[in-house]
């Protein structure tokens, strides 16, 4: 994301969606009576003559709308914003919706939060870094999985179809089965790649890919291979993408608070009166909650609590929406 104008004073940021990670951003920071404007396309009847049939063509115009809802699918490449028209050439009053892709650029009206504003910054310096790539493989599959801000993305699944002799034959192997895996690797020929997977096959295909990776052994394969690398850290290792590692691992520091010293832990409810008595560390709230957490987000801000946002989107979202969407982890016993 960049972000191309701020005037705060008036409460407008025009942003530049450079990717679709910055679509998830955009999703925690726009609200509900929000003004968004950018330009977009809507129907104009026309007609020849009063024999003639109507006809509707698209037509480009800058729009603004009052932010009724808003619409965002995990690893799509839109956001759609839906409202009222207040501002455009026409059509004051009826409903519209904004479809957002990457390489749209809107302005966003409102009052603007701080952790709203942490947000965008982040978007702005996550959008400069390049993504992980995990190749999750064994002798018989391969899947490929990206890591974004909010989550893992699986983008490919590629059989080997070994069978007997032939999947013997080295050649063959890399021929059959390495090359296709390799054709997706390079298309992603941005990213830092990492390796993973139980056996040898992990090595034998970082061989063939001829690029500096990262390798990671795991016991397991697939989607839960890839799961495991990022849970034993392979995140840390690639430059860049801590992200979603330091969710997990907020989100696992908070289970192990609750299994050895639960009174080290805040959920729910209890988390605003331990922030209230100062006794907050960390405080944890899941994306989906943040617009309703801005009385709590400022409390933790003036008691010197840190604050993480927790996408919803992979496991470590799951668990804290388990325990209401907001959690905190304490200095001290209360």
């Amino acid at each position: 994301m960049k972000i191309l104008h701020k005037d705060l004073r008036y409460g407008k940021i025009k942003v530049y969606v450079d990717t679709m990670d910055d679509l998830w951003y955009l999703k925690n920071v726009i609200e509900q009576n929000d003004l968004v404007k950018m330009l977009s396309f809507r129907s104009k009847e026309e007609a020849s003559d009063k024999l003639r049939e109507k006809k509707s063509e698209k037509v480009p115009m800058l729009i603004t709308i009052n932010v009724e809802s808003i619409e965002f699918h995990p690893f799509s490449n839109y956001l759609r914003i839906r409202g009222k028209i207040t501002e455009a050439p026409e059509a004051i009053g009826e409903y519209h919706t904004l479809t957002v892709q990457p390489g749209c650029e809107l302005t966003i009206i409102k009052e603007w939060h701080e952790s709203e504003l942490a947000l965008l910054k982040e978007a702005e310096e996550s959008s400069r870094k390049a993504k992980l790539l995990i190749v999750s493989i064994d002798d018989e599959e391969a899947t490929l999985a990206v890591v974004r801000a909010y989550g893992i993305e699986k983008i490919a699944s590629i059989e080997s179809h070994r069978s007997g002799k032939q999947f013997e034959d080295k050649s063959n192997w890399q021929k059959e089965f390495f090359g296709p895996v390799s054709a997706e690797v390079e298309r992603r020929a941005d990213n830092n790649v990492a390796i993973v997977g139980p056996g040898f096959v992990k090595d034998a295909f970082a061989e063939y890919l001829g690029k500096k990776v990262l390798i990671e052994s795991t016991s397991d394969e697939g989607m839960n291979g890839v799961k495991e690398a990022i849970k034993k850290g392979v995140l840390k290792r690639a430059e860049g993408e801590l992200r979603v590692a330091e969710e997990y691992e907020l989100v696992d520091e908070l289970l192990s608070l609750l299994r050895k010293d639960p009174e080290l832990c805040a959920l729910g409810e209890e988390a605003k009166r331990a922030l209230e008595m100062g006794a907050a560390e960390k405080l944890l709230v899941l994306d989906e909650k943040l617009h309703d957490m801005v009385e709590l987000l400022d409390l933790a801000k003036r008691t010197g609590c840190r604050t993480y946002v927790i996408s919803s989107e992979h496991e470590a979202g799951v668990t804290l929406k388990s325990f209401g969407g907001v959690a905190a982890i304490l200095r001290y016993k209360v």
